[in-house]
């Protein structure tokens, strides 16, 4: 009875061994363990590491996870465009609370307007402003760039916004989308 007890204690401490170091061997990364990921997978998981998701609906909300869902609306995040350029708008040079994406509009006091980077607060996307050193009117968290696109209302250009599906608040028009970085000759 005790050589047979003495016996199975044996075998499975050798299985715990030999589960312990198969098991180091495959987390060590070598050769014989990469060689097994085809080169299409590999290259989508090299893809993933670098890639950023954000929610459709709520673009603040990001992730580096491929399969990340968004903690407030439960959908599935969307890769986003790595070669995003800052967000362009004009204001006036007296009042950077002051933003449109109509090159030509005039500042309230006549003055003519400037093109300058859009800033928002990374927790209230709309309050917006282009001053870098702006604050949140809300909470009062440090402003940061908007990367990517901006959306505008038509027929109001100062109503702005980063979500694809706002209305303008003043007519309810659908947002639409602001070409960044425009450049657009007044004629000046």
């Amino acid at each position: 009875m005790i050589s047979s007890r003495v016996f199975i204690l044996i075998a499975v401490g050798v299985l715990l061994i030999g589960g312990i170091i198969a098991g180091a061997k495959a987390g060590s990364g070598n050769s014989a363990g990469q060689a097994s990921m085809c080169g299409a997978c590999a290259q989508k998981k090299a893809a993933s590491k670098e890639m950023t998701y954000a929610c459709p609906m709520h673009p603040d909300q990001t992730s580096t996870d491929p399969n990340a869902v968004c903690s407030i609306c439960g959908m599935k995040m969307e890769p986003q465009d790595q070669s995003a350029e800052q967000a362009q708008v004009y204001s006036c040079p007296k009042d950077p609370e002051f933003i449109t994406t109509d090159p030509e509009a005039k500042c309230p006091d006549g003055m003519d307007l400037e093109a300058r980077a859009l800033f928002a607060c990374p927790m209230h996307p709309d309050e917006m402003s282009t001053d870098p050193d702006g604050k949140c009117s809300i909470c009062g968290m440090n402003m940061e760039a908007v990367m990517g696109q901006i959306y505008a209302c038509p027929m109001h250009p100062d109503q702005i916004s980063t979500d694809p599906n706002s209305k303008c608040s003043i007519c309810g028009m659908n947002m639409e989308p602001v070409k960044i970085g425009d450049d657009t000759d007044t004629g000046d």
